[in-house]
């Protein structure tokens, strides 16, 4: 199962003349002559299927496209008009589609957003920030207020005779 037709395992080994012939080239604290030339196997996995185990109501919510649209449409509810909003939901559309439906890992993402739109994101805080929002939360994690929006309003006071009165 060779390569080459002429080789055979002793074949690769070097002998005594070829290893003087690479001492005369590289020193012995060299990295070539200690580790050899680094060939290592790649650091992050390529695809992971996810499902989103923090959801117990539907943990394959990103497989349904109207799930998702209406996800992003909660989350982001002037995407029409405002720019800014628009721009952060094709981020997180992205990260959804390629982090949860494809699998992919968040540095491979990373690196492709940045190779084609030119997006520099953490992925990871943008899945941790769209696992928040499934579960009800702000971004941040903060629970959203149960108070009205505005200033609060002054307490009304009542006179004294119409409390007397009352009783």
């Amino acid at each position: 199962m060779s390569i080459f037709q002429n080789e055979t395992l002793t074949s690769r080994k070097l002998t005594r003349k070829d290893n003087q012939r690479l001492r005369g080239n590289f020193d012995g604290d060299d990295a070539v002559m200690c580790r050899g030339f680094g060939i290592v196997a790649p650091r992050c996995l390529q695809e992971t299927l996810r499902c989103d185990e923090s959801d117990p109501c539907d943990p394959h919510w990103f497989n349904n496209d109207s799930t998702v649209r209406d996800f992003l449409l909660k989350r982001f509810p002037q995407m029409a008009d405002d720019r800014n909003q628009r721009r952060s939901a094709a981020k997180w559309h992205e990260v959804i589609s390629r982090y949860f439906k494809m699998g992919l890992a968040a540095r491979r993402i990373e690196a492709d957003l940045k190779d084609e739109q030119g997006w520099t994101i953490s992925v990871d805080c943008v899945v941790q920030q769209i696992r928040r929002c499934r579960q009800g939360l702000r971004p941040n994690g903060k629970p959203y207020s149960i108070r009205k929006r505005g200033r609060p309003r002054k307490p009304e006071v009542r006179p004294a005779e119409t409390l007397i009165a009352a009783d």
